[in-house]
């Protein structure tokens, strides 16, 4: 499996992905940080990546393309970011 991370993901998902195998690649590994959502969806459907995202709108981006590729992995997380208590 290939997969692209959009900005919300952590950097350290990609790395694990990495050390288990996976052909895994953040937009800031390729300074694409400022790509709009369109973009990086082509992006990910060129080079057969799943996209992992936490943004709602490749969902929609999917629906309104009625294509079946990119698949797009959506994390609805309460929180993104680990407390230290």
């Amino acid at each position: 499996m290939k997969f692209l991370a959009d900005m919300g993901i952590s950097p350290h998902t990609i790395s694990f992905l990495q050390t288990q195998g996976y052909d895994a690649i953040h937009l800031l590994d390729q300074h694409l940080e400022q790509l709009p959502d369109i973009e990086i969806f082509e992006k990910s459907r060129y080079e057969s990546r799943i996209i992992l995202t936490h943004d709602l709108d490749f969902a929609d981006i999917l629906a309104a393309t009625q294509v079946i590729l990119p698949s797009v992995i959506i994390f609805r997380l309460r929180s993104c970011f680990k407390i230290n208590t």
